[in-house]
């Protein structure tokens, strides 16, 4: 098992699907932004009881034709991510159909502050099934 007091990174939080930080169950740097964008986007609004408007409105465009829906969840994702991800600040996000209730999203980001301003790519598959949002990092 590993000690907290062990990590050395001021941001990180267990990886996606981990109960403890054992054996690499952790995510720190760019993988700690892009885990946290994740949660961000498959996050319904109302569904932190704490802070019922912190997520992404991506349900209500699930049944719409993919010429309405794309700029709509694309406007909803880039919404989400500037206000909720602090650490970052993002370019236009891209998205596409895949299949039916299924999206493939892009969100190009860099880090707030970043001399260099290295412009990074996170890439998501959202779909819609069993009436909950899934997803995962591409």
């Amino acid at each position: 098992m590993l000690d907290r007091s062990t990590i050395r990174h001021v941001h990180w939080q267990l990886a996606l699907g981990q109960t403890e930080p054992a054996g690499g169950g952790i995510v720190t740097g760019y993988g700690d932004i892009e885990q946290e964008m994740l949660t961000i986007i498959l996050t319904p609004i109302g569904s932190v009881p704490c802070n019922p408007l912190k997520g992404c409105n991506l349900l209500a465009y699930i049944d719409r034709p993919p010429a309405e829906a794309l700029p709509l969840i694309s406007r909803e994702i880039w919404l989400a991510v500037t206000t909720w991800v602090a650490r970052v600040e993002i370019q236009p996000v891209e998205t596409r159909a895949i299949a039916f209730e299924h999206f493939g999203i892009t969100v190009p980001w860099h880090v707030k502050g970043d001399v260099a301003a290295e412009i990074r790519r996170t890439e998501v598959g959202v779909s819609y099934s069993g009436g909950a949002l899934t997803g995962a990092l591409l």
